[in-house]
Order: structure tokens, then sequence, then C-alpha cells
């Protein structure tokens, strides 16, 4: 009896310990598969990425090609605007349109008779170096100190730290800074000053076209 005892005592406890076998290893096997499909989903997650990324790129690159401006075209655009600019733009119901700006000033006659001196421009071209400058100083000198005349003096120098200083050495800035000096030298010139200006002003068509500004408000121009 003892012997069939044990026999089916030992019997009896084989089938507690099969549960327990199979249940450890259903419970690998879920982590296992919910581990699989959590690496699913980031492979998925960071391929999407990839090609989020890979898309906004593309569509970067081709926005900013498609939205890059077209050069600039500076000379055109100050042709444009002095073409469009009216011909009388002053504070003086006197002048009207297009009239002489002295309605609205003291008269010439009178102003240069009270300074006992016309205004006159003297306008040097020529090549850096070639003794421009030297000379209007020289003149500036004499007129002032020995004749006590009024004089003014516009080179490079003075007008590219101000005046000019966003100009360049390209054809088209050199003609505004001809243009530039050139209104400003009629502007001393009426006030009644020798104005003496020292500029490269390599190119014919500029210097006429400020002589012809002298020449359209009556003042001399050498």
């Amino acid at each position: 009896h003892s012997s069939r005892d044990d026999t089916l005592t030992s019997s009896a406890r084989r089938p507690s310990v099969v549960p327990l076998a199979m249940g450890a290893t259903g419970a690998t096997a879920a982590a296992g598969a919910e581990s699989e499909i959590a690496f699913n989903r980031r492979q998925f997650f960071a391929g999407g990425l990839c090609i989020l990324l890979a898309v906004v790129y593309v569509l970067s690159r081709g926005s900013a090609a498609c939205l890059e401006p077209a050069p600039f075209d500076i000379a055109s655009y100050r042709e444009a605007a002095l073409a469009a600019t009216p011909p009388n733009i002053i504070e003086c119901a006197e002048a009207g349109e297009g009239g002489s700006q002295e309605a609205c000033h003291l008269p010439a006659a009178e102003r240069f008779a009270a300074l006992n001196e016309k205004g006159v421009t003297l306008w040097m071209t020529g090549l850096s170096g070639s003794g421009k400058s030297t000379i209007a100083r020289a003149l500036e000198e004499e007129l002032v100190l020995k004749h006590g005349k009024h004089v003014q003096m516009l080179d490079g120098d003075n007008v590219r730290t101000g005046l000019n200083r966003d100009l360049t050495f390209t054809p088209a800035d050199r003609a505004e800074s001809v243009r530039r000096v050139g209104e400003v030298a009629c502007l001393f010139n009426a006030g009644g000053v020798i104005t003496l200006v020292t500029l490269v002003s390599p190119y014919r068509a500029d210097r006429d076209a400020a002589r012809q500004r002298h020449v359209d408000q009556g003042l001399k121009f050498l």
C-alpha cells in the first residue's frame, strides 16, 4: 500500500508542474510578440519620418529656386525714377508748373550784387592721380585768401564720404555720382559760389548732362 500510495502521490503532483512551465513559456512568447510589435512600430515611425524629411527638403529646394529674385538693375530703376519725376517739386505757388524757382528765392542779380561775386562751376576731369585736386586746391587758396572769394570744392573725397557713399565704381554708379555732384554744383553756383569740381567722370555723356543742367538754369559752366 505504501508503494502504491507513493506512486499515486507522485502522479498527483506531476500535473501541477506542467501548467506552470506552460504559463512561463506563454508569458515569454507574449512579451516577445509585444517587443516585436513595438520594434515594428518604431521602424514604421522612423521610416515615415525619413520620408517626410526628404519631401520637405525637396520642396524647400524647389521653392527656393522658384522664389529666387531676379538681379536688380539699379541703373534702369534710377532712369525710370528720374523720367517719372515731375518738372517742379517745390512749395511755391508763384513758380507754377515748370516755372523758375527764382520766384520763391532771392533773385540772382540781387544776390550777386550783394556778394560782389557771381557763381561759376569749373569742372576738372582726368584720371586718378593726374593732379585735378592739387590744381583745384591751389586755385581755392588763391581765390579765398588773396581775393576774398567764396569757393567750394567738390571732389571724390568729400562727396564719397557722404553724398555718394552708397555708390561704387560701376558705369551706372559713376553716372549717378556725376549727376548728383552736378546738381549740388548747380545749387552752389546759383548761390554765388565759385564751385570747383574734380571728378574722374570718364564718360562724356555724363559730363554733358551736368553741363546741360547748368545751361538750363542760366548758370556758367566751364
